[in-house]
């Protein structure tokens, strides 16, 4: 783990860990990131584990920007269910996914944040 040192408290910035293979990536400006149905994927993984959880609604936004972004994305069967499948995930997870993509998302108003 990465800490960046601060007060009162320091902050969890990255877990390492040993993985079989890295997750499917692509390069932008030099730099290797992992693609949007991998991220998503993983997004989709981590909503499933803390559903209940106050850090659910972080993933939850992430999950819904991401796919405001990437509205292709937002299938039931497409690339995030067959990178979910290559993770290995289990039903529930996948009924999670199925459920996610149900909801209606709606784009943002920038005029209207502070309102």
């Amino acid at each position: 783990r990465l800490f960046q040192i601060q007060k009162p408290r320091n902050r969890h910035l990255v877990d390492v860990r040993t993985a079989e293979s890295l997750p499917q990536a692509e390069r932008i400006e030099d730099v290797l990131v992992m693609s949007p149905p991998e991220l998503i994927a993983h997004k989709v993984i981590a909503y499933h584990a803390r559903r209940g959880q106050p850090k659910a609604g972080t993933d939850w936004r992430d999950l819904a920007m991401l796919l405001l972004t990437f509205p292709e994305l937002k299938k039931e069967d497409g690339a995030v269910s067959e990178a979910l499948k290559s993770i290995g995930v289990k039903d529930e997870v996948m009924t999670t996914w199925g459920e996610f993509v149900a909801q209606e998302l709606i784009e943002p108003e920038d005029e209207a944040e502070f309102e």
